[in-house]
């Protein structure tokens, strides 16, 4: 009996290492940097919005996005490659976006086609765009890479 339970506690050990090994895929990524912080409109924190940071500069050839959803209190952590992992070191340009889906309308004859969900955007569309945000963010190795952006109406 003994050894049945030893064998199913070493095979739940090294199962659940296994998830984290390391292999030539996860070896060739860049380093990641914990990021936090906080979205506000109007003073108010911004909750169930998307936040991504996307690399502006390539690293090592590539581009690296990391993304968080904000919290009732607005805040959030990024990540790239695992949950809270922040993002990779240098300049990256920020999108935030809220969108909510609900139902179509009915189509009003039988056999008429079934509309897409209806989408709705709650912040401005700007900030959809790296390009238009107007949000940028640098991410330091060993530093504290903590944020506040405010978005704006207009």
């Amino acid at each position: 009996m003994r050894l049945a339970v030893t064998i199913v506690m070493v095979g739940l050990l090294m199962g659940g290492c296994a998830r984290h090994q390391e292999d030539k895929w996860t070896r060739s990524r860049p380093a990641t940097y914990r990021v936090t912080g906080r979205v506000e409109m109007q003073g108010k924190p911004v909750d169930g919005a998307k936040v991504v940071f996307h690399t502006a500069v390539p690293v090592n050839g590539k581009d690296y996005s990391a993304f968080g959803y904000t919290d009732d209190g607005g805040a959030f952590t990024l990540q790239t490659f695992r949950d809270g992992d922040g993002a990779v070191a240098g300049e990256h340009w920020v999108t935030v976006e809220k969108i909510t889906y609900s139902d179509p309308p009915l189509p009003k004859n039988e056999g008429d086609p079934l509309s897409p969900p209806v989408e709705t955007s709650h912040l401005p569309a700007r900030y959809r765009s790296g390009k238009t945000s107007g949000i940028t963010a640098t991410v330091e190795p060993n530093r504290r890479n903590s944020f506040t952006f405010t978005i704006e109406e207009k």
